[in-house]
């Protein structure tokens, strides 16, 4: 929304997920760079596995705007409640596939220890897989563990340089869980089976253009950054 008065505009302020410094928006500028770079040297996009993780609660407002006449008021949505309950999906895809996911239980945490699990389970779902893995996740502290990064190293897996604080370049936060988040408006589960159900038919009804545009983004988004000095894209 705009309001222009005396040959000024006001804009709603754009929400960021981090105020960046100039230190980091430099190395946001770097990284693209040399992801770019990288690329059109050698493109490596379809070796790409990607993860992360995501809350999912058991109720999910269906927030919509609405056509009104004028005088009429509009109806009032609840603002979601952060202390209800909720669990949290782990999920790991590439251009094909969701290729692995879980649904953890109440009370359970990712540390180092059980992210390890976690790609030990990855990669036997991957154990026929031909090309060369190279894992892309974001800087949380137990994908950066030196017990994570010697499981990567006993798996041969590369892990891709990622700059801190940029959820706008890890194509679950701006792809598969934005589109996930509109599949959950609406939304109540009863239980964790009915959860898991519903996430295993919004995995399933995506078809492999879906998480193939998801994974190609990446080079456009790199290019954002450098375009915009560092700055977060939309």
């Amino acid at each position: 929304m705009t309001a222009i008065c005396l040959g000024k505009s006001w804009k709603k302020s754009k929400w960021v997920p981090h105020e960046l410094t100039s230190v980091q928006k430099q190395n946001r500028v770097d990284v693209a760079i040399r992801l770019l770079d990288r690329n059109e040297r050698e493109p490596f996009l379809e070796n790409i596995v990607t993860g992360d993780e995501k809350w999912v609660p058991f109720k999910n407002p269906d927030h919509h705007n609405q056509w009104l006449s004028p005088g009429q008021a509009s109806t009032s949505t609840p603002v979601k409640d952060f202390r209800q309950e909720k669990r949290l999906l782990c999920v790991f895809w590439d251009r094909r596939r969701v290729i692995h996911w879980e649904l953890l239980e109440k009370g359970q945490t990712v540390n180092a220890a059980f992210y390890c699990e976690q790609l030990s389970r990855l990669r036997d779902k991957m154990r026929y897989r031909q090309n060369p893995v190279i894992l892309l996740h974001d800087n949380a502290r137990p994908h950066t563990a030196r017990l994570t990064t010697n499981k990567l190293t006993e798996f041969d897996w590369e892990h891709l340089e990622h700059p801190p604080y940029s959820p706008d370049l890890a194509p679950s936060d701006f792809h598969l869980f934005r589109s996930l988040e509109h599949f959950l408006r609406g939304k109540q589960f009863g239980n964790m089976d009915e959860m898991r159900n519903s996430l295993e038919e919004f995995f399933d009804s995506k078809p492999l253009m879906f998480y193939r545009r998801g994974i190609y983004q990446l080079p456009e988004k790199w290019q954002q950054v450098i375009d915009l000095d560092g700055e977060y894209t939309d």
